[in-house]
């Protein structure tokens, strides 16, 4: 069996966010020397053309002066400070770029949007892999930029889980080093999001690694019992310590072969103490894919993290078992399937993002500074 890569997560991540409805574009593509050329150079951040025209389609009452003038004042945000640019252009994508002119003697503002958060469809989603940015010589290519009208709102950083070092912290030290390299990226940033390709947190640039959360999966009641109709993958924990791992349409029943030396080799060698993991699927062939998946070094690796980090699904037997969390599929998959649909993803840009404000005193000096942190809420 071939091994996965780090480009065969960026793939699956890619075919993922086509299902929801991004368009994919190839980074290189549309470089300033690419084949559909997009950008004048490397040092553009935004797709220009792209956010004219959807401020254009979205702001048809508006001159086309004032709209130019709002393009032009999302480019020309610029500070030393990372954070303050990031807080400045948010203000600008929620509460519309104020465009000031002159009416019967009094001063009035254009308003014009950046983005639709009423009406998704009237936005243009994109997925650029590769997309290579120089800033002050600093040449960096970050995996995955999500777009919205030309404007990369989340960027998307993965590593290899099959590779002990290339971790997801990996991944969170990589989105700190594009910060201090590439900073212009991140005054356009919504959400950061890093993943090895099962296990998947996401982030705002100044959270720090454990401040960065799963995606919520759905939370189900289970009675104990198996429902007509399901499937299921299984894990078992033996006395040896080791795992089996296997599927079936009845995990009771299965579970009883199992434990009384009738169902593998295995358990009929080393006694189960357990189904200390279980995923409930649609169909036989989703349940046989997933059991071939796990039984890989890859998967295997993915299920002891999860049991270490407590995130697994154990099955209980018994009739008083409680409420548990559904984790059917990959931690990157519920995400992109979960956060980063056009909906979710405007909703939490729109009503889950905000800057909070505090007081520091310097114990030395007394001096009090206002320190400024980027929360992105939980999303419910």
């Amino acid at each position: 069996m071939s091994k996965i890569t780090e480009s065969d997560i960026e793939l699956f991540t890619i075919e993922e966010l086509e299902k929801i409805g991004y368009q994919y574009l190839h980074g290189p593509d549309i470089s300033c020397d690419g084949l559909f050329a997009e950008r004048q150079s490397y040092g553009d951040i935004i797709l220009v053309g792209r956010l004219r025209t959807a401020i254009q389609k979205l702001n048809p009452d508006i001159p086309a002066d004032a709209q130019e003038q709002a393009v032009q004042k999302v480019l020309r945000i610029y500070s030393p400070d990372v954070l303050h640019n990031n807080e400045t252009f948010h203000q600008l994508l929620i509460e519309k770029v104020k465009i000031p002119y002159q009416q019967d003697g009094y001063e009035r503002s254009y308003e014009v949007a950046l983005i639709d958060f009423s009406h998704p469809s009237n936005n243009e989603f994109l997925a650029v892999n590769q997309y290579t940015i120089i800033e002050n010589n600093q040449n960096k290519r970050p995996d995955i930029l999500l777009f919205i009208n030309g404007i990369p709102l989340v960027v998307i950083e993965l590593k290899n889980a099959a590779d002990e070092n290339a971790t997801i912290r990996k991944a969170f030290d990589q989105i700190q080093t594009y910060k201090a390299t590439i900073p212009g990226l991140f005054t356009f940033n919504a959400v950061c999001v890093i993943s090895d390709g099962m296990e998947c947190r996401a982030g705002s640039i100044s959270a720090g690694y454990s401040r960065y959360m799963i995606w919520p999966v759905c939370v189900r009641t289970r009675t104990g019992r198996k429902r007509a109709g399901s499937y299921y993958m299984y894990v078992i924990e033996c006395d040896n310590g080791n795992y089996y791992i296997g599927q079936t349409s009845d995990i009771e029943k299965r579970w009883e072969e199992h434990t009384t030396g009738n169902a593998a080799k295995w358990t009929k060698s080393y006694k189960p103490v357990k189904i200390i993991h279980y995923e409930e699927l649609n169909t036989r062939e989703e349940a046989v894919k997933r059991e071939s998946d796990l039984k890989t070094g890859f998967g295997r690796k993915w299920i002891k993290r999860e049991i270490a980090a407590g995130r697994n699904n154990e099955y209980f037997l018994g009739q008083d078992e409680p409420q548990i969390a559904s984790r059917f599929i990959p931690q990157l998959e519920t995400l992109i399937k979960g956060m980063l649909t056009p909906a979710t993803l405007l909703d939490l840009v729109r009503n889950f993002i905000v800057f909070e404000k505090s007081k520091k005193e310097d114990l030395k000096t007394g001096i009090i500074h206002i320190e400024t942190e980027k929360k992105l809420a939980a999303y419910h």
